[in-house]
C-alpha cells in the first residue's frame, strides 16, 4: 500500500479484545489509534501495518523489526509493547500487523509540544525537566543498545510525551536493527530516502555506510539540542548553525555548566562515526549542566571542631573553602548503616569528598577528603545531583534533605534486594562452578622417562641428565614411576592398572579438547606439552618449553588441564553475574526465572502446521500457538519418546515462516539430540516447497570437526562458490539487457573481478554472513567456544533460545543461553535423569543443601510454577511398544495426571524369541547369584548376572538368524564393574559373534536420548543387597525402562529387589508369567 486510507477504522475489534476509538496519528505505511482492550478495560494504541500492496515485504519487516526490539524490553523512557499479532482487517481488506503499545497520554510527540510552547511559552517546561527527561532517555537508549539494537530514527516524531505524568518516551523501532549488521543494506536500499528523516539522521545513513551506536546519538544530541532551546531543527541544519542553534540555551544558564555540554554535543553532531563522544560523556555534560543550575536550599550539616581541624591540617582548607569545593557540583550517595536504622550518607563535589552519619533528622560529617581516589571519582559518576546547598550549622536539622535522600535510598534498596535475591538464587550453582573448577586442575599422573630420542636437531644426553632445547620435539618412551601407586592417578575415571591403560586415558584426554602440560616432580616451571601420543609404541611426543636439564630417573608429572571446560565454567559465571546485574539480552529474565508466575502467553490465532502428519494433531496445533505465543517462556515436557525433535522442528519450521530474519540458538546438554534437530531442519530446509532457504551453523568439538559439513568455514565456502558462479552466470545477460554506449562494460567486469577476489577473504563479509545465520546449534558445553571463536557474536543475542535435554542441564548452564535469548522454549523431562553432579562435588555440596535442592533443574522449578498457559506435556509416544509404554506411564506420570498412548506400529515389535513375544513386553529374570566387589573396592558387580545375560543374548542373536533381522541391543547397568565385566564377556565389537545384534553396553546417564529394540538391565541385586545407586532412583528407572522399542528384560534378586518400594512398584506390574524364575525362559 502507498498511503493509508483517509478514514480510519474506528470502533473496530482487533484480536477480538481491542477495540479501536479514535485517531491518534497516520503515517505513509501505519496508522495508530487509541483502543480500549474490551477484557480489562484499559486504554493502549494500537499501530495497524495493512500488509498488501508492492510495499507488503518492506512493512512486514518494519513490523518484525519493531516487534523484536520491544518485546520482553521494559525501560521507563521507552514505549512498552502489550502485544503483537497479524489480523485480517475488513476495513483494509487484508490481512493487518497489529502492535498493541503502551499508551503515552494522548499520544501527542515531543515535537508538537515544542511547537505548542513556542506559541504558548508558559507551556515551556523547566530546565530540570528538560534535563532529567534527556537523561532518562539516554539511559533509554543505552539499554536498546545493550540488547546491540539500533533505532536509527531518533527524532522528536519518535518521542511521545505524556502531559500527565510529565514524562517522555521513546517510539517507533520499525526501521530499527542489530549493530553486528553494520555492512548489511537490505533494509537502506529497499527505499533509500523513506527510511531516513532529515535533519536527525547521521551522515552515515544518509550515504548508506557502516553504522553503529554514534549513529543514534548523533541524532540524539540533536533531538537533546532541540528540547534544551525549544526549537526544531530544520531539514538543511548542519553543525555550522549549531553554535547559532544553541544560543537560546546560553541566554538561559551563562556559563554555568554550558562549555561542557556544548563541546560534547557539538562534536557529536560534526565528528565521524568512530570519533564521536561516549554516551557517557553526554551523561556527565548533561548531569553537569544540572548541577550548575539546579535551584539549591540550604541543609544544615554539622561539622565537629575535630573535623574542621583535619580540613585545615590534611587538605590546607578552611571550612568555607571546603563547603565551597563540596557545594560544586554536589552528589550524592547514601547507605544504611551497621544497625539498618540510621543512614550513611555520601557528598561529592568536584574535588572533595564527606561522609555523613544520620542521627534523628541531623547528619553529622565524620570524615573529610580529596577526589583523587578512582574509586571515588567512579562513585561520584554513579551518584546524582540533589537540589541542595551544605552549610554548617551545630543545631539545625536536615530533615527535608534526609527525606530526599531516603526516597533515593529506596530505589537503591530495591535494586540491591532484586540482586540479593538473585544471587540467594544461584548460591548453589556458583559452589559447584567453584568445586567443579578446582577438581579441573587436579588431573595428573607421576611418570619416569626411560629413553629420549630427538624430532628435530640433537639432544644432549650426559648421564645422568638430559639437556632439552626448546627448539626439538622430544619423544619420550615412559613407565609409571615406581613409588607412584595406581590410585593416584587423578583423572575421574577408575584406577588405571598398568600404563598401557593409562596412555589409553590421556589419547582419549588430548583427542578432546584437553592441554596437557609436563613439569618436573617437584618443580613448579612448565617445561614441555603433549602433542602426540602413540599406544602402539608407548610414547609420548613433546614440544619443549624453554631450555631444560632434567634427569633421567626424576619424575615427570603430566598436567592435564581441559581449557574447553574451564573456558566454559568462566563463561557460566560470567552468566550468573550478568542474570545477578540484570544484564541479559532480554531485561525480564531475572524476574520471569524467580517469579514464573508473571510469565505470559498470547496464543496465534491462525496456524497451519508444516507437518501435516503430526500427531495427535489438535495437541500439536495448540502447542505450536502457545509456543509462538509465549511472551517469554514456554516449556514442554516430553516423556520418552513422544517425538521432542519433531516438535521442535515444527516450532523453528513456524517461526521462520513468520520472521525470516529470527536468529534461533538450538543447544542441549546432549550432542546428538543437537545432531539430531539441526539435521532434521535440514531435511525441512531442504523441502524445495519451503518459501526461503535457511543457514546453519553447527559448532562441534576438535575431534569432531573433520566430519562437522556445517562449520561456518565449510558453510560460507559454499555460499561463496555459490555466489560467484551466479554472479558469473548473469554477466551474459547484463551485456544484452545494457547499452554499451552508455555504461562502461569493462568497468562491471572489474567490479566483478574485484568481488571475486575480496569474497573468500572480506572481514566485512564474514561478518554480515555470520550475523545472518539463522539456525545455530550447538551444545551447552560448547556455547563458550562459540563466543570465543567467532568475536562478533561476543555482544549477539537471539531472538529464540530452544533448549533439548533441558531438565539435565545445571542452571548456570542453561544461563550461558538464556542471557543472550530474548524469547525461551525449554524441552525436557523432569521425570528423566536430573543435571550430573560428580559424587565428589555432590558430597560436599550436601554438607550445606538438601538433596532436592542439588538434584532440582531449573526445568523443574520452572515447569511447577509457571501459569498453565506457557506449558504443556507431550502424551503420545512414537518408540516403546503399548505394554512398554503403559509400564513407564503407571509408574511414572499418571500420579501427575498425564496418560501416555502409544502411537507405535505394534506390529513392527515383536520379540524373536518366540516365548517371549507375549503380549507385556516387560521381563524380570530372577538371578540369585552372589554379588562381589570390584577391583577398587566400591564399584559392585555381579557374574551370574553376566552369565544369565549372555545365555539369552546368544538366543536372541540365533533367534534373528532364523527371522533375518538386525536389531539394536542396549546393556544397561548401575556399576562401572559390571559394565567392564559385560564388555570383557560379551566383546560387542566381534561380528563374527554377532552378526544379527548391535549391542551397546554403558550406564544409564549415557543412554537418555538413546533408544535400542531391546533393553537388557543388569542390576546387580542380590541377596542381601538393596538397591544400589540407581538401582531404586525412580529416574534413573525411567530412563532405563523407556529405552527399548519391543522388550525390556531385567535381571536381579526378585524377592531382594521387592524390598526396595521404587523396584516393587515395578515388579507389581510386571505380570507374574514374566517374572521368571531361575533366569529360564
Amino acid at each position: 500500500m502507498s498511503s493509508t486510507p483517509d478514514s480510519p477504522p474506528i470502533g473496530e475489534i482487533y484480536g477480538n479484545r481491542y477495540q479501536t476509538t479514535h485517531l491518534i496519528n497516520s503515517g505513509k505505511y501505519s496508522v495508530v489509534l487509541k483502543a480500549t482492550d474490551t477484557l480489562t478495560e484499559n486504554a493502549y494504541a494500537i499501530k495497524l501495518l495493512p500488509l498488501h500492496g508492492p510495499d507488503e515485504g518492506l512493512v512486514r519487516i518494519m513490523f518484525n523489526k519493531e516487534r523484536s526490539a520491544l518485546e520482553n524490553f521494559r525501560h521507563p523512557a521507552v514505549v512498552e509493547l502489550q502485544e503483537a499479532f497479524l489480523y485480517h482487517d475488513d476495513h483494509f481488506q487484508t490481512e493487518t500487523a497489529c502492535l498493541v503499545l503502551e499508551l503515552c497520554g494522548d499520544g501527542s510527540t515531543l515535537e508538537q509540544h515544542i511547537e505548542d510552547a513556542k506559541a504558548r511559552p508558559h507551556r515551556r517546561r523547566p530546565l530540570e525537566w528538560r534535563v532529567k527527561q534527556l537523561l532518562q532517555l539516554l539511559d533509554g537508549i543505552r539499554e536498546v543498545h545493550n540488547l546491540r539494537i539500533l533505532h536509527r530514527d531518533i527524532k522528536l516524531k519518535n518521542i511521545l510525551m505524556d502531559h500527565h505524568r510529565g514524562t517522555l518516551k521513546l517510539s517507533d523501532f520499525g526501521v530499527a536493527r542489530l549493530t553486528q549488521q553494520f555492512g548489511t543494506r537490505q533494509m537502506m536500499t529497499l527505499r533509500g530516502q523513506d527510511h531516513f528523516s532529515l535533519p536527525h539522521a547521521a551522515p552515515e545513513v544518509r550515504n548508506y555506510q557502516a553504522q553503529g551506536e554514534g549513529t543514534d546519538w548523533y541524532s540524539f544530541a540533536l533531538v537533546a539540542a532541540e528540547l534544551l532551546t525549544y526549537q526544531v531543527a530544520r531539514e538543511d541544519f548542519t553543525p555550522d548553525d549549531f553554535s547559532a542553534f544553541l544560543e537560546p540555551l546560553s541566554q538561559e544558564v551563562g556559563d554555568a555548566g554550558f562549555a561542557g555540554l556544548y563541546q560534547v554535543l557539538y562534536h557529536m553532531l560534526s565528528q565521524p562515526l568512530n570519533a564521536r563522544p561516549e554516551a557517557g560523556e553526554l551523561e556527565d555534560a548533561l548531569k553537569g549542566l544540572l548541577d550548575a543550575n539546579l535551584m539549591r536550599q540550604d541543609t544544615h550539616v554539622f561539622f565537629s571542631s575535630r573535623i574542621i581541624s583535619r580540613i585545615a591540617a590534611n587538605l590546607n582548607l578552611s571550612l568555607p573553602e571546603f563547603l565551597a569545593k563540596l557545594n560544586d557540583g554536589l552528589r550524592v550517595d547514601i547507605a544504611f548503616q551497621d544497625d539498618q536504622r540510621q543512614m550513611q550518607v555520601d557528598l561529592y563535589g568536584r574535588e572533595v569528598h564527606a561522609r555523613a552519619n544520620q542521627a534523628g533528622d541531623n547528619l553529622e560529617v565524620i570524615r573529610c577528603d580529596l577526589m583523587g581516589d578512582p574509586k571515588k571519582l567512579q562513585k561520584r559518576r554513579e551518584a546524582f545531583p540533589v537540589a541542595y546547598r551544605i552549610v554548617h550549622h551545630a543545631t539545625r536539622d536536615a530533615a527535608d534533605f534526609l527525606n530526599e535522600v531516603f526516597d533515593l535510598l529506596q530505589d537503591k534498596k530495591v535494586r540491591l534486594t532484586a540482586e540479593n535475591r538473585r544471587k540467594a538464587y544461584l548460591e548453589l550453582s556458583e559452589r559447584l562452578l567453584d568445586l567443579q573448577q578446582q577438581r579441573n586442575g587436579q588431573l595428573w599422573v607421576d611418570l619416569l622417562p626411560i629413553q629420549v630420542t630427538g624430532g628435530r636437531g640433537a639432544i644432549e644426553q650426559i648421564t645422568p641428565e638430559m639437556h632439552l632445547d626448546g627448539s626439538n620435539h622430544v619423544t619420550f618412551q615412559i613407565t609409571a614411576a615406581t613409588n607412584i601407586e595406581p590410585q593416584d592417578l587423578k583423572l575421574g575415571f577408575e584406577p588405571m592398572e598398568n600404563l598401557g591403560s593409562t596412555l589409553k586415558v590421556w589419547t582419549e584426554l588430548l583427542g578432546g579438547d584437553i592441554d596437557i602440560e609436563l613439569k618436573k616432580a617437584k618443580g613448579k616451571q612448565m617445561f614441555g606439552t603433549i602433542v602426540g601420543i602413540s599406544e602402539e609404541d608407548q610414547t609420548f611426543t613433546v614440544r619443549i618449553v624453554g631450555n631444560h636439564k632434567l634427569k633421567t630417573e626424576e619424575p615427570i608429572t603430566c598436567f592435564a588441564f581441559n581449557r574447553l571446560v574451564m573456558r566454559a565454567i568462566e563463561r557460566q559465571k560470567m552468566a550468573i553475574q550478568a542474570f545477578i546485574s540484570g544484564q541479559t539480552a532480554n531485561p525480564r529474565l531475572p524476574q520471569l526465572i524467580l517469579d514464573p508466575n508473571t510469565n505470559r502467553c498470547f496464543p496465534e490465532r491462525q496456524l497451519s502446521l508444516i507437518q501435516q502428519h503430526l500427531l495427535p494433531r489438535n495437541e500439536v496445533e495448540h502447542l505450536v500457538k502457545s509456543t509462538l505465543g509465549a511472551r517469554d517462556f514456554y516449556l514442554i515436557q516430553g516423556p520418552p519418546g513422544a517425538g521432542k525433535t519433531t516438535t521442535i522442528k515444527e516450532v523453528v519450521g513456524q517461526i521462520l515462516d513468520r520472521e525470516p530474519a529470527a536468529r534461533i540458538l538450538i543447544t542441549s546438554q546432549n550432542n546428538d539430540a543437537v545432531n539430531k534437530a539441526v539435521r532434521e531442519l535440514q531435511d525441512l530446509a531442504s523441502d524445495p516447497n519451503r518459501p526461503r532457504a535457511w543457514r546453519f551453523l553447527r559448532e562441534v568439538s576438535r575431534s569432531r570437526a573433520a566430519e562437522n559439513d556445517l562449520s561456518f568455514e565449510a558453510t560460507f565456502e559454499v555460499w561463496s562458490q555459490t555466489t560467484l558462479q551466479n554472479s558469473q552466470a548473469v554477466l551474459p545477460e547484463l551485456e544484452t539487457l545494457v547499452d554499451s554506449t552508455t555504461v562502461n562494460l569493462s568497468g562491471l567486469q572489474e567490479t566483478l573481478k574485484y568481488w571475486h577476489e575480496e569474497l573468500h577473504v572480506a572481514p566485512t563479509l564474514k561478518q554480515d554472513y555470520l550475523a545472518n545465520i539463522q539456525i545455530f546449534g550447538v551444545t551447552c558445553l560448547l556455547l563458550p567456544v562459540l563466543f570465543h571463536k567467532y568475536s562478533h557474536l561476543q555482544d549477539m543475542h537471539f531472538d529464540w533460545v530452544i533448549v533439548d535435554e533441558s531438565a539435565r542441564a545445571h542452571h548456570s548452564e542453561l544461563l550461558v543461553a538464556l542471557v543472550k535469548g530474548e524469547r525461551f522454549v525449554l524441552v525436557g523431562d523432569q521425570k528423566q535423569l536430573p543435571p550430573h553432579i560428580e559424587q565428589e562435588d555432590r558430597d560436599k555440596l550436601l554438607e550445606h543443601y538438601t538433596e532436592q535442592q542439588v538434584k532440582t533443574s531449573m526445568f523443574q522449578q520452572l515447569f511447577d510454577q509457571l501459569p498453565a498457559s506457557n506449558r504443556t506435556r507431550l502424551s503420545m509416544q512414537f518408540r516403546m511398544h503399548p505394554s512398554i509404554a503403559e509400564f513407564v506411564s503407571k509408574l511414572y506420570y499418571e500420579q501427575d495426571g498425564l496418560m501416555l498412548s502409544s502411537g507405535a506400529n505394534t506390529s513392527a515389535g515383536r520379540v524373536p524369541i518366540a516365548a517371549l513375544n507375549r503380549d507385556s513386553r516387560v521381563f524380570w529374570f530372577d538371578v540369585k547369584g552372589a554379588e562381589q566387589t570390584g577391583k577398587d573396592g566400591k564399584s559392585k558387580l555381579n557374574h551370574q548376572e553376566i552369565h544369565k545375560l549372555s545365555s539369552l543374548l546368544v538366543r536372541l542373536n540365533q533367534a534373528c538368524e532364523t527371522t533375518g533381522e538386525v536389531l539394536d541391543v542396549a546393556i544397561i547397568t548401575p556399576y562401572a564393574a559390571q559394565k567392564e565385566h559385560l564388555l570383557q564377556r560379551i566383546a560387542p565389537n566381534r561380528p563374527q559373534a554377532w552378526k544379527h545384534l548391535r549391542i551397546k553396553i554403558d550406564t544409564v546417564d549415557a543412554f537418555q536420548g538413546d533408544q535400542a529394540d531391546i533393553v537388557f538391565i543388569s542390576t546387580v541385586i542380590t541377596a542381601g543387597r538393596g538397591a544400589q545407586r540407581w538401582v531404586g532412583d525412580p529416574q534413573r528407572l525411567n530412563v532405563a525402562f523407556s529405552r527399548a522399542k519391543r522388550a525390556v528384560f531385567i535381571f536381579g534378586d526378585l524377592d531382594r529387589a521387592a524390598q526396595d518400594p521404587e523396584l516393587k512398584r515395578a515388579i507389581e506390574l510386571i505380570p507374574q508369567a514374566n517374572r521368571i524364575p531361575g533366569a529360564t525362559a
